[in-house]
């Protein structure tokens, strides 16, 4: 016994074992017997092993039974090679006293079915299948389900499986995928994530989740940084106003530290190209850490947040719907005002407007305007280098889409890098073949005279901002005083006072008004200039003399931290322990 189980031993398709107790029922399936002979009665000589093996159990599938090798001959020097086929569930099942009175039930049927095979040519290793006895016993509904080896999916299938799931196809799709090429597969979902935790196994090949997660971002070329601690992402834009991920951050706890620490890794892996502009909600610790670790840049606020957080404080301040409508058309006012002159008339006349609901200006003005104004109101905003992203629209974009990839919460770390790199790699082929569309798009609205030098030199985004103040200029040229050169300070593109002067000067936009931005059109290497190569032989000559001075403890650490360095799929970080319910009673027990 073991575990309660009877313990059963099989040589070849007899069991021994005791009998069965009296008051113990055995309900076995309803059979037929049918003669198979004249099917497998053939002279084909076959090749090798592999090849009667195959057509055994293919041709038994024709039939309707499962064909199986009962016994091999295949390594003794004093027999002829051969091989003994049966049906799966032929033999009988016999149980012990021992097991639970019980009505019970058995896939055995007792089918006679038998198959040899025997080698015919030993030179050439021909083989010969021979029919022993023909009649097969099934139940009268003829069906493989049920049959856990014709379940089993072949190398090609295995293959597909492995295939589509690093793709993040589902596991059902996979499987109608398989079936759909083989309508006689009797796999089911249990088989798909048999195999794929094989093809998991196989692949970690003994490695932890974390160091499996570290060997794949190494192999991949992706820059890591870790320590001991939900998602943060970052993002940036192309000159084709294609978004792609900057970088991605586990965090257990939204804090200023972790912040800190995320912006930090973010700033060394920029390398000295420090980000000028950061777009967020109105996060205290993000803006903080921000500060901290940014503090020449300009931490700009999502102003449809503002204005959602505007409207469900103000909602309950007005009786009438369209006094509500009203003030937020205004409150739209105040965040587009294009100089600091329009703002304080917008604002004199929101106060005037709305005086009669003194709760509402002191919430916009306490929570918005006194402090955070030049965080969102375009007359401060529009002074930076921000091409057009006054919004985080773009973060939440990807963020969705990263979570159509990842589909679920089910998985590791490891799963889900397998399909936050198809992510990337989709973003690298998107952003190509927006700057191909740039390389081979000829704008048909520009006079050839002035765009003569910016044609397919600049991207389809700045192209289409220059035609968009060109047409605010008209048919006549407007002064320098009515233009607000914000193209010029958010955009570093020439505005329409610019444009009114090329015109009419009969010149075309010199390539020196376009910002090297909008001119970005191509994937290259961080850097192409040969002086400007890598190298480590002075830090790793320090660490030398470091390492002969130091005492054995120091030595040691050293060491593991090189380790952790040289080769990052040996860490010994391990994969945060799941969040535990403290809360209530558990299940199961009694107050």
């Amino acid at each position: 016994m073991a575990n309660g189980e009877p313990i059963f031993y099989e040589d070849d398709d007899f069991f021994y074992g005791e009998d069965l107790d009296e008051e113990e029922e055995v309900h076995t399936p309803m059979m037929i017997e049918v003669d198979t002979t004249e099917h497998f009665q053939n002279e084909k000589v076959f090749q090798d092993k592999e090849t009667v093996i195959d057509f055994a159990r293919r041709y038994g599938c024709t039939h309707g039974i499962v064909v199986i090798v009962k016994r091999s001959d295949l390594n003794d020097p004093n027999r002829t090679p051969r091989i003994l086929f049966g049906y799966e569930r032929s033999g009988g099942y016999r149980g012990t006293a021992a097991v639970k009175k019980r009505k019970t039930s058995t896939k055995k049927c007792g089918c006679p079915f038998f198959l040899k095979a025997h080698v015919v040519d030993v030179l050439t290793g021909s083989w010969k299948l021979v029919v022993v006895n023909g009649k097969h016993n099934h139940t009268l509904v003829r069906t493989f389900e049920g049959h856990s080896y014709v379940g089993r999916l072949n190398k090609e299938e295995k293959d597909t499986v492995e295939r589509l799931s690093k793709t993040g196809v589902r596991t059902r799709d996979i499987l109608n995928h398989i079936k759909l090429k083989d309508p006689t597969n009797a796999s089911n979902m249990k088989t798909m994530y048999n195999v794929k935790t094989a093809l998991r196994i196989h692949e970690t090949a003994g490695k932890s989740h974390m160091q499996q997660l570290f060997k794949l971002l190494t192999e991949h070329g992706y820059v890591t940084m870790h320590r001991f601690e939900t998602t943060t992402k970052i993002v940036g834009v192309t000159s084709t106003k294609k978004t792609f991920s900057v970088a991605l951050c586990y965090m257990c706890v939204e804090k200023e530290e972790n912040y800190i620490w995320a912006l930090g890794c973010f700033r060394d892996l920029c390398d000295g190209v420090l980000a000028s502009i950061f777009i967020c909600d109105r996060e205290i610790a993000l803006m903080n850490a921000l500060k901290n670790v940014f503090s020449d840049a300009k931490n700009l606020l999502y102003r449809v947040h503002i204005s959602k957080n505007v409207l469900s404080n103000c909602v309950g301040m007005f009786r009438l719907k369209y006094d509500l409508d009203d003030f937020m058309a205004c409150w739209s006012n105040v965040m587009r005002a294009s100089t600091e002159n329009e703002y304080e008339e917008v604002v004199r006349k929101m106060q005037t407007e709305f005086k009669d609901h003194p709760r509402v200006l002191s919430y916009v003005n306490n929570s918005w305007l006194f402090k955070y104004k030049t965080y969102f109101v375009a007359a401060w905003v529009d002074k930076f280098f921000h091409l057009g992203n006054t919004t985080t629209n773009r973060v939440e974009s990807s963020h969705s889409k990263l979570n159509k990839y990842l589909s679920n919460s089910v998985g590791g770390f490891v799963q889900s890098f397998n399909k936050i790199d198809l992510l990337l790699q989709g973003q690298v082929v998107d952003i190509k073949a927006s700057f191909e569309e740039s390389l081979t798009r000829v704008p048909i609205r520009f006079k050839t005279y002035l765009y003569k030098e910016l044609v397919n030199m600049v991207s389809i985004a700045a192209s289409d901002k220059i035609e968009y103040e060109l047409a605010s200029v008209g048919e006549h040229c407007i002064s320098a005083g009515i233009c607000n050169h914000n193209t010029v300070t958010a955009f570093v593109l020439p505005c329409a006072d610019m444009l009114s002067q090329y015109r009419s000067e009969g010149r075309s936009i010199p390539l020196t008004d376009v910002h090297n931005y909008w001119k970005k059109l191509c994937i290259q290497p961080f850097s192409e200039d040969p002086k400007d190569e890598v190298t480590i032989e002075t830090k790793i000559e320090i660490i030398r003399r470091l390492f002969a001075n130091a005492n054995l403890p120091q030595k040691l650490e050293m060491k593991r931290q090189l380790q952790t360095l040289g080769k990052p799929s040996n860490t010994s970080l391990l994969e945060p322990k799941p969040k535990v319910n403290v809360r209530g009673r558990k299940k199961g027990q009694r107050g």
